[in-house]
């Protein structure tokens, strides 16, 4: 038996290197499964996913001190074969964490290894109440993992006689490098200090004995080739999911930057998201109503319009030419209309794609097609966004196809300053960019110049939004810079990013049974580690399920994004929302400076006795709010406990009411979607 041990946790393993304990010693709770920390997948000949395991290689173990050595020579195949390939596996213990590493040299003729299942815990104890946080959509919490992860059954394209398993690709899917299987008083965390940015799959797997969480890198190693990751991280802790939390920012501070916000961005509420054109080539909107879409959007406290769609082709048509429509006046017009809307005491944020080519263009045929992200067999990789309007055709068939630039083709970035300068001259407040944090897929054109395959698309991306943010600084300081899709490693080069989802989906029947909704998603993840991230809702579509969508946008410090009946319409088709919207602008414009511009701090300055409302709290230098909401009961009652903290002012919409005795504990009375909003200064 081989231990590392700390007065934090306790890790073995045995003679073979199966994992037989890796304990939280205050908890006692032991996550070891018996099983192997590993599994290689590699290729040969037509044979594309084969297997080697722990179980089936043994390593010679050396022991020096906190740290254990592993290496395996040569691996076993499946079928007892000898695989010539040699694995090194490092563990050091540090505290409450365990830090792996883990090297590869392929020596096997004619084999190549593609993927790195590590560190996999087979058969995780995890207890029947831990839950799982992952950051998919800036964060998503499971109540019951096994359930979740079986749920995915794939029927018959997957080995599910295997594993049936869900994941959840780092970066351009996940938002961090990190997920956690939790409790409210402990939990196992994963994460992977991986500055190369490099994709790292969030695997969880389960047979029928268990599950199996890992971490998935792809060296993609031909004979001959060495490849080595460093600084895997695992740690069973004491405490809620706000432990791993701190320790993943704390990481992150090492490289993120502390980029100042735009001050547009930090002075609004929000914007309203309209295409003018559609793709498939109906005008919601003319040049000459932007002024209109501004009044329509001040009447509800939102200033800023969105444009999508503006040009010649339309929303998701013709990239990237980006040509203004000489139907409506061309240029001059939307210039002299882009001035009306700021006379009117508008802002404008001018949309481009960040990463799609239309294939049905002269760029595609000059340029387009040299700088494509390719697959493995040298086809292009391509994109079908099937928008309809009346008919059914567009939608069954689609209309325009999309080949992917490659991030790392100097041409894209010209490309892409190019529109920088069109939002300059069309003198816009703000220039966007989507899919920028959005996945690109793995390139194996060598003619870019990159490592065949590219896995690491979005570090080329972050580099890129780098030198985008740098070159608006120069020619236009006061333009903000946006992206779509949250991702850590591409939001640290923007003023903000128009989130995936307004993440007020819920798992139950919320309003039928009369009980607290249950969400799937968990945004509080991502805005705890990254708290100076400003980032948008999504979804308010229609005039339906208002308070409680808008009170959630509110409770986690979320901009709107008034995208009505997608992006067709503005606010005043929907009056409901309106109305309710301008009374929510109102606590952000009296509170911006906290609830807005300040630090989303989740629950740290608060207790609260009851489980069904939700609430956070925000900082801003001295000053504190704490907020809390419920939409499930027609009145509820509780206490919220705040130390260090008195009360200046208390502000709330709908049916609230609080009062205290002792300056600490406070009544709080909140109606059917009733908002309550405290103002405290620090003592």
């Amino acid at each position: 038996m081989y231990t590392l041990e700390t007065d934090k946790l306790a890790f073995s393993l045995n003679q073979r290197g199966l994992l037989e304990s890796l304990t939280h010693v205050a908890t006692g709770h032991d996550y070891a499964g018996n099983g192997g920390l590993w599994r290689i997948i590699y290729s040969r000949g037509l044979e594309l996913e084969l297997m080697a395991s722990a179980e089936n290689s043994v390593p010679a173990i050396s022991q020096q001190g906190d740290s254990l050595i592993l290496e395996y020579p040569t691996l076993t195949e499946e079928s007892g074969a000898t695989l010539d390939v040699r694995l090194v596996i490092g563990v050091e213990v540090i505290g409450d964490e365990l830090r792996f590493s883990a090297e590869i040299s392929n020596n096997a003729a004619g084999v190549e290894v593609r993927e790195l299942h590590f560190p996999l815990i087979t058969h995780c104890n995890i207890s029947p109440g831990q839950r799982l946080i992952w950051s998919s959509n800036t964060g998503q919490r499971f109540e019951n993992v096994l359930n979740f992860v079986r749920s995915a059954y794939t029927r018959y394209m997957a080995k599910d006689n295997f594993e049936i398993r869900r994941s959840c690709l780092y970066p351009g899917v996940a938002s961090t490098n990190a997920f956690v299987l939790e409790n409210d008083t402990e939990g196992l965390y994963f994460a992977s200090y991986d500055t190369s940015f490099q994709f790292t799959l969030h695997l969880l797997g389960a047979d029928q004995h268990g599950l199996n969480p890992a971490m998935v890198k792809y060296p993609y190693i031909k004979e001959g080739k060495s490849w080595k990751a460093e600084n895997y991280v695992l740690s069973p802790y004491r405490g809620s999911w706000h432990v791993p939390a701190e320790k993943y920012k704390a990481w992150a501070s090492s490289w993120f930057g502390n980029r100042k916000t735009n001050p547009d961005i930090e002075s609004m509420n929000g914007w309203q998201r309209i295409i003018m054109r559609h793709q498939y080539g109906e005008q919601h909107y003319r040049y000459d109503q932007l002024e209109e879409i501004c009044n329509d959007g001040l009447s509800a406290g939102i200033n800023t319009l969105f444009m999508f769609g503006w040009h010649r082709d339309g929303h998701d048509a013709g990239y990237p030419d980006y040509s203004a429509d000489e139907s409506q006046g061309g240029l001059p017009a939307l210039k002299e209309n882009v001035r009306r809307l700021h006379r009117a005491g508008g802002k404008l944020i001018v949309y481009f794609n960040g990463q799609l080519i239309d294939m049905n263009t002269p760029f595609y045929r000059e340029i387009g097609k040299r700088i494509s992200v390719k697959k493995a067999d040298g086809n292009e990789h391509m994109e079908v966004y099937a928008f309809g309007g009346n008919g059914t055709a567009l939608r069954e068939f689609g209309n325009k196809t999309f080949v992917t630039a490659c991030p790392t083709c100097p041409e894209w970035l010209d490309e892409l300053k190019k529109c920088v300068d069109t939002a300059i001259e069309l003198e816009a407040d703000g220039v966007f960019f989507d899919q920028l944090g959005w996945i690109s897929r793995p390139c194996y054109d060598p003619s870019h110049g990159h490592p065949i395959p590219l896995m690491n698309p979005l570090k080329a991306k972050s580099e890129m939004l780098g030198e985008i943010d740098k070159y608006i600084k120069e020619r236009c300081p006061s333009m903000s810079l946006g992206i779509e899709w949250i991702s850590d490693v591409t939001a640290r080069h923007v003023d903000y990013v128009h989130n995936i989802t307004g993440g007020t989906d819920v798992a139950n029947d919320w309003q039928g049974k009369g009980e607290p909704p249950r969400y799937t998603s968990f945004m509080q993840w991502f805005s705890y580690i990254f708290p100076s991230v400003r980032l948008s809702d999504r979804e308010i579509r229609d005039d339906n399920d208002i308070e409680r969508r808008v009170n959630h946008a509110l409770i986690y410090g979320l901009r709107s994004d008034v995208e009505i009946f997608r992006c067709r319409k503005t606010i005043a088709t929907t009056p409901h929302y309106r109305q309710y919207l301008k009374e929510a602008n109102r606590l952000r414009d009296e509170y911006r400076d906290v609830i807005l511009n300040g630090e989303f701090r989740d629950n740290d300055y608060f207790q609260s006795d009851s489980n069904e409302i939700i609430a956070s709290c925000f900082t801003q230098g001295d000053k504190l709010v704490v907020m809390a909401t419920q939409s499930h009961r027609e009145n509820l009652t509780f206490k919220l406990k705040i130390d260090g903290f008195k009360l200046t002012q208390t502000d709330g919409l709908n049916t609230w009411d609080a009062s205290t005795t002792d300056g600490n504990t406070y009544d709080i009375e909140l109606g059917r979607h009733g908002l309550v909003l405290l103002l405290l200064d620090k003592e």
